[in-house]
């Protein structure tokens, strides 16, 4: 959960940004200042986290985001704001070798990011340069 940002040069939450959802950290720009720079800078802490007992739920509602390099070498960010997963093929628990976890989940639609310009009902993806 997003806590009270502080940045020093946006530093009042009604004139300069909006937190839009704090559970998923995400925030809104309201003014830029002329000194404004990106990639912007703040300060923030993260909020009370949860345990889930592994095999207790079948399905596991959560939002995701994934940073990487696409096929075309191109830095890229993927947000899927909500999708709901769950545990995909066997994996053993115990052993000293790395252990493959495969997830298989669907996206699910979030109708307040319908009217959002950077969203559309179920995910976002930026290309960097």
């Amino acid at each position: 959960m997003l806590r009270p940002l502080r940045c020093p040069r946006l530093s009042s939450l009604s004139s300069h940004y909006a937190v839009e959802d704090a559970t998923q950290g995400r925030i809104r720009l309201i003014a830029h200042p002329a000194a404004h720079v990106e990639p912007l800078k703040v300060d923030y802490s993260y909020g009370d986290s949860i345990n889930i007992r592994a095999f207790s739920r079948p399905n596991v509602e959560r939002g995701i985001i994934f940073d990487g390099v696409n096929g075309d070498g191109q830095k890229a960010r993927l947000i899927i704001p909500r999708a709901a997963l769950t545990l995909n093929g066997d994996f053993s628990w115990i052993g000293s070798e790395e252990v493959t976890l495969t997830l298989s989940g669907t996206a699910l639609y979030v109708s307040e990011l319908e009217s959002d310009d950077d969203y559309s009902g179920f995910a976002r993806v930026t290309l960097f340069d």
